[in-house]
């Protein structure tokens, strides 16, 4: 006997259907995932920004990258620029995505450089271009969803001479991965890339606590004037 469906279950199994075919559909895909965090530095300072690369299954090979950031004013009339040239501190720590196999680290060679982009009204030196392989073909590093560091890069919040450094306080730039290729080291296929956008917020410098020569001055000087 062959029993028939109500226009309600035919619902309910199209529903469960789509969400099976969804599911597997995404855990399917392998990638990576790019955390750009937010941050904060003093007018006319500089920062360094740790920028951090994660797989989105529990184990997916990574054989070579390049990527390409690039600084933006959300709200501002001053400047925020890659530092140039660029320390690349991540290539001596051991969380680096390719530490222990990085063509980089064993040639000694850079990793990135800084330009100014083509748009109609760039920063200076807004754009951050770099890459990485791992040392011999077919090799790869496995990253899980835990993270590793990607790259650490420097910016400097530029005032022209003779501009009060509280005038560009609370004003605001977006950090983002406007280009990248990241190869599967399994099959060199390329992977799809997730990516936030960073902000970074310009703030007040801190007013530093009266030392004790300044303190010892001033109980003398109140002491003299006592006197009088």
């Amino acid at each position: 006997m062959i029993s028939m469906m109500n226009p309600n279950q035919k619902i309910i199994r199209f529903c469960l259907m789509a969400c099976m075919w969804l599911t597997a559909d995404v855990a399917g895909v392998a990638g990576v995932v790019v955390n750009i965090p937010d941050a904060s530095l003093v007018s006319g300072t500089d920062v360094s920004i740790d920028i951090q690369i994660s797989g989105t299954a529990p184990s997916q090979d990574l054989q070579a990258y390049d990527f390409q950031f690039r600084l933006t004013p959300v709200v501002a009339t001053t400047t925020l620029r890659f530092v140039d040239p660029q320390n690349e501190s991540q290539l001596a720590s051991a969380e680096y995505v390719l530490a222990g196999n990085s063509e980089a680290i064993l040639n000694s060679s850079t990793i990135t450089t800084v330009s100014t982009s083509t748009l109609s009204m760039p920063l200076p030196l807004d754009t951050l271009t770099g890459g990485d392989l791992t040392i011999a073909s077919g090799s790869f590093v496995t990253l899980d969803t835990s993270g590793k560091l990607l790259a650490t890069v420097a910016v400097l919040h530029f005032l022209p001479g003779g501009t009060d450094p509280n005038t560009a306080v609370g004003h605001t730039f977006n950090l983002t991965l406007v280009d990248s290729t990241f190869v599967d080291g399994s099959n060199s296929e390329i992977l799809d890339v997730t990516s936030n956008v960073g902000l970074i917020t310009i703030s007040a410098a801190s007013v530093p606590e009266p030392t004790t020569g300044v303190l010892l001055m001033a109980g003398l000087l109140a002491f003299a004037w006592r006197k009088r």
